[in-house]
């Protein structure tokens, strides 16, 4: 063989493609066709010993030990090795071999048939996995915090569940970010100005808008606010998870206006913080999802409407890019029309 086709033939095993057996072909191309299969077949394998054991075994009725020695020339001296590290392995003998041809002994056939039941067994469970990454059954386990679970998802969960009844689902809500990975969860929805650097994979589902909300008794009893230094003069209500916190940065038309403020009141979860604000206990900011309907209500009222603070971003985050499967693909599916209406 020529070192180009021994490159050629090395590319094939590389890329797990094989050349098409034209009809024409003579025993010679035949052989070599034969080679370019079992060299891709190998490399699939990462050449298991086991694997390679029944590749060779299956072959010994066609080609006789010194044509697969030919036909495989530059994995010959492999081939043999590792089948030899394979007996001395399981210390007894699978196959004898002479120069002109190979047979099972009795421990060989014991387990080749053994081990090709194996294999197939292995070979349906990874089949049924990959079909069931494509349907729409299984356990699907998510993750939020308890206001975008309770405003957003719950609302959207029967029309989901009913569209998909073979689905079983569980959703887990939590205020700071937890261990996906250690919880097993398929998803988890986080809200951030933006991801860390981290193996998760994050995906951009969506924008929230943060504005700033009193209630109508409030403002009655201790004034509306006309500019932002006017917040200074009032009762600040912080969400503790906000990267504005203590640090509002307001933006409108003639630019950004920086305020640095003390909350006296700081609460962990904006469903909170919404009825504190209903309650006119003070000024406060609001994500879009809990503020809507308080806002449509009448409830609470916009705070210098003209000015916002930076949106956050909604992101859907999985383990791995692997992790977008039928089910997770469906449910953002969903979630992403809810956030639109």
């Amino acid at each position: 063989m020529d070192g180009k086709r021994q490159a050629q033939i090395s590319e094939l095993a590389k890329t797990g493609e094989v050349e098409p057996v034209q009809s024409h072909r003579s025993t010679i191309g035949l052989f070599e066709a034969r080679k370019n299969l079992h060299c891709a077949l190998l490399h699939r394998m990462d050449n298991s010993r086991g694997r390679l054991f029944l590749t060779i075994t299956q072959e010994r009725s066609q080609l006789s030990w010194d044509i697969l020695q030919q036909t495989f020339h530059f994995f010959q001296n492999c081939r043999i090795i590792e089948i030899k590290l394979l007996e001395e392995s399981l210390g007894t003998v699978l196959l004898t071999r002479t120069t002109r041809s190979m047979s099972l002994t009795d421990t060989g056939s014991l387990y080749y048939q053994d081990a090709i039941g194996i294999l197939d067994a292995v070979e349906k469970t990874e089949q049924t996995i990959r079909e069931g990454s494509k349907a729409m059954r299984g356990h699907l386990r998510v993750n939020a915090s308890s206001s975008f679970g309770q405003t957003v998802i719950a609302p959207m969960l029967p029309e989901f569940l009913e569209t998909y009844p073979d689905l079983r689902f569980t959703l887990s809500m939590d205020d700071k970010v937890i261990d996906m990975v250690e919880g097993g969860f398929d998803l988890s929805i986080r809200i951030r100005a933006a991801m860390p650097d981290s193996a998760l994979v994050a995906r951009r589902i969506g924008v929230m808008r943060q504005r700033i909300f009193a209630s109508p008794d409030y403002l009655e009893r201790c004034g509306t606010p006309t500019q932002p230094a006017d917040l200074k003069n009032h009762a600040i209500i912080g969400f503790l998870l906000a990267d504005h916190l203590t640090s509002w940065k307001l933006s409108a038309a003639e630019g950004v206006t920086t305020l640095e403020l003390d909350p006296r009141v700081r609460v962990g979860n904006s469903l909170v913080l919404r009825d504190l604000l209903i309650a006119g206990q003070g000024i406060g900011t609001l994500p879009e999802f809990v503020s809507d309907a308080p806002e449509a209500s009448g409830t609470l009222v916009r705070v210098l409407p003209d000015h916002e603070l930076p949106a956050p971003e909604v992101f859907a985050v999985t383990a791995s890019r692997l992790g977008m499967d039928a089910k997770v693909k469906a449910f953002l599916d969903h979630l992403r029309l809810a956030l639109k209406s």
